[in-house]
């Protein structure tokens, strides 16, 4: 515990020297959510967190199932490769393969039937055809269409696509990840972060180890406390309750290690021992008693 403790206070010293003295930092491409008809699900695509991966309610869709996302990253792929084979550049090179028959695996275990897969193939088929032909299901495609009218799962990966396209080329550090990460989903594999979700993520562990210090840290002092309630627990010359917690206290600002509150837990009778090997603590645990 003391090493854990002395690692975060260096943890804690580097990012205060890193505050104070800010080295270059590439600056994060900006991905505005709300152009998307799955802000949530594209969320989840660009942070590379999957928890974020949230479809919205009342889409229409041909297919029942408990989890239509697989479909949706399903169409949103072959939506990105058709538009991606019309525009100038290295699109081609995020075709990974694999992806979409890992994500068709996906669609089949989340669907009622094979016919109800058949028809979403059929489906997507169409929505390709339209796309190689000139025509990308035109309406989707306009600017002017509003992202929050479009209905089906299908037209929603289309239209976020051809919008991610259009405000990110192929060689976007936040495409890329998209794509990375729609593969990732398809094999089953952790998220690819983006910087800012890295940077959260570490930020939380790092309060959620905090946090879990200062409860050990609690508790230690808790059982301790207990303890002595116990050994005095013959005697009426003391308020136990006052006594222990005066005794306690003056631990407390010994600098006791984890070991030594966890041998006070065992056997609190090793508190004369503890206390006379930090300063003058001994003293005050003594005047506890006198008081």
């Amino acid at each position: 515990m003391l090493e854990k403790r002395r690692y975060r206070i260096k943890v804690l010293f580097a990012m205060l020297l890193v505050a104070a003295f800010p080295g270059p930092v590439a600056a994060e491409e900006d991905i505005d959510l709300a152009n998307f008809s799955q802000p949530k699900m594209m969320r989840g695509l660009e942070t590379g967190n999957f928890d974020y991966l949230e479809l919205s309610e009342g889409l229409k869709t041909n297919i029942v199932g408990s989890d239509l996302r697989p479909r949706y990253l399903y169409a949103a792929f072959e939506a990105f490769k058709q538009f991606g084979a019309n525009i100038p550049g290295d699109c081609w090179k995020l075709d990974k393969p694999g992806v979409s028959n890992g994500l068709l695996g996906k669609l089949v275990v989340t669907s009622a039937s094979p016919e109800a897969v058949t028809n979403v193939l059929e489906r997507l088929r169409d929505y390709a055809e339209a796309i190689q032909s000139g025509q990308p299901v035109s309406v989707l495609i306009d600017s002017s269409q509003r992202a929050g009218s479009i209905q089906s799962v299908d037209e929603s990966a289309v239209y976020d696509m051809k919008v991610l396209l259009d405000s990110h080329d192929c060689e976007s550090p936040v495409t890329k990840r998209v794509l990375d990460n729609i593969a990732a989903y398809a094999n089953g594999w952790p998220g690819r972060l983006s910087p800012a979700e890295a940077a959260r993520q570490a930020e939380e562990r790092e309060k959620e180890a905090l946090r879990q210090e200062k409860a050990q840290q609690l508790a230690f002092r808790d059982n301790a406390r207990s303890r002595c309630i116990d050994q005095f627990s013959k005697t009426k010359l003391f308020d136990r309750e006052n006594l222990c917690g005066c005794i306690v206290g003056a631990l407390d600002t010994g600098g006791l290690s984890d070991a030594e509150w966890i041998t006070l837990e065992g056997d609190f009778k090793e508190v004369v021992a503890i206390s006379a090997s930090h300063g003058d603590t001994s003293e005050r645990v003594i005047s506890c008693l006198a008081n």
